[in-house]
């Protein structure tokens, strides 16, 4: 059996800075806008205006441990 590693160095040299184009991020408007649409994903409550029947939990779902057997028994 054989073995291979490969290092690669992708960080932009600062003196060619210049020739590379803007990063890739969202303008703090478009960020704005997204917390404020898709917020609700990562706090785990239902967004307002739900349509949730009541009782329904929006959360998501508890990760198990990896040593526990997958849904189903299987």
């Amino acid at each position: 059996m054989t073995h291979s590693v490969a290092l690669v160095n992708a960080c932009k040299p600062h003196h060619w800075r210049d020739r590379f184009p803007p990063s890739n991020a969202p303008s703090a408007e478009v960020a704005r806008r997204a917390q404020e649409k898709f917020g609700w994903l990562l706090s785990g409550a239902p967004p307002q205006g739900s349509l949730l029947p009541d009782g329904v939990d929006a959360r998501p779902a508890v990760s198990r441990e990896p040593d526990q057997a997958p849904l189903g028994g299987c």
